[in-house]
């Protein structure tokens, strides 16, 4: 986890040097299981491993950036680019799902992994917990508006969480108000979509609130008052 955030947060690409996007990809690539070059009898590192380490950082990064800050969308530039990173050939590949071999950065499970646990409103709710929630669907939002992430779950959440819950503060209010304005800046044509097209999935039924019972979890019906 060292080597990656050392690489991350002296990166130019995080200060608006949008060129650095694939040198910084093909630097991580690098740090890959199988790329790497290993000490004496150091193990070879798993790929889910790596990933996960991977997208934790990826996430504390994010939650640390503003949620106005143009290094939001660099950091998604750096998550794109990645997927069409295959710099080492095979040793930068596996073997997953049903047999097919892909670039490890193709694979979002770990990456889901890791945001399911960050993904809650801050139960202690002090400014800086807010903050970094704000910063979080500001990123989030943004990998799903460009279709780097298709688990539109955690729109739902958070519209849910901003539209349908009484907040316990004015800080609570405003920090949800900015949450939900993430979505709609970043994402707004592929919500649009999804509550005009989209049939519910069981994943998604799990997001039903108590002030919408309907079958459509994600619908214009949902928010229409």
């Amino acid at each position: 986890m060292l080597s990656i955030l050392s690489l991350l947060s002296s990166s130019p690409i995080l200060n608006y040097d949008t060129s650095s996007a694939t040198e910084t990809a093909i630097q991580l690539d690098m740090l890959a299981p199988g790329n790497r070059t290993l000490k004496d009898e150091e193990a070879m590192e798993t790929v889910g491993s790596f990933l996960l380490e991977f997208y934790d950082v990826i996430i504390i990064i994010a939650k640390q950036i503003p949620y106005n800050h143009s290094a939001q969308a660099r950091l998604v530039e750096l998550r794109a680019t990645l997927e069409r990173t295959n710099t080492a050939g095979k040793e930068s590949r596996c073997t997953c799902y049903a047999g097919k071999e892909t670039s490890i950065w193709t694979h979002l499970d770990y990456f889901e992994n890791v945001l399911r646990h960050a993904w809650s409103e801050p139960g202690d709710y002090n400014a800086n917990s807010l903050r970094e929630c704000i910063n979080l669907n500001a990123f989030v939002s943004r990998l799903y508006g460009t279709k780097l992430l298709t688990n539109c779950q955690w729109g739902i959440w958070s519209l849910s969480e901003c539209l349908e819950k009484n907040p316990l503060t004015i800080a609570i209010l405003n920090s949800r108000v900015l949450v939900a304005a993430q979505w709609m800046e970043h994402s707004s044509s592929a919500l649009l979509k999804l509550m005009r097209d989209a049939v519910p999935t069981d994943t998604q039924r799990i997001a039903l609130s108590g002030l919408f019972l309907d079958e459509k979890v994600f619908s214009m019906d949902r928010w229409n008052y």
